[in-house]
């Protein structure tokens, strides 16, 4: 897989409409031997953009593999793991890392109740049984 089709992939994962508390430029560099490079995520004068280019003037700079970050996206692994287990390094400004995760991590998409039809809405509720008396 080349950079530009992970890079894409990892795209489409921080979503479209991300709005920060702040202000800040976060360099990402993907280790992988067949697809590895540069791009960043930032958000400034209130636009999110996710570049594929270095971005010098980074508050923090992070560095893993492609499978960690498409991983952290979409919440199967969590920054203090990926963080502490040498899985990715981090460099400059940690809050910024984790306030860019929390806003472009996927949520878990929960199944609604089932909704119930016309006809078990209009039945009348069923009653447990009545339990019987022990005799003494």
């Amino acid at each position: 897989m080349t950079f530009q089709e992970k890079f894409d992939e990892i795209k489409k994962l921080t979503g479209k409409r991300v709005k920060l508390e702040r202000e800040f430029a976060i360099q990402i560099n993907m280790t992988d031997s067949d697809c590895g490079g540069a791009f960043y995520a930032a958000f400034k004068d209130g636009v999110f953009s996710v570049e594929p280019y270095d971005y010098h003037d980074h508050d923090a700079m992070v560095t893993t593999e492609s499978y960690v970050i498409e991983g952290l996206l979409k919440g199967e692994i969590t920054p203090e793991d990926a963080f502490s287990t040498g899985k990715a390094y981090v460099e400059g400004d940690m809050d910024a890392v984790r306030e860019l995760l929390k806003k472009c991590r996927k949520k878990t998409a929960r199944k609604p109740a089932a909704k119930k039809s016309e006809a078990e809405e209009k039945a009348p509720a069923k009653k447990a049984p009545a339990r019987k008396k022990k005799a003494e």
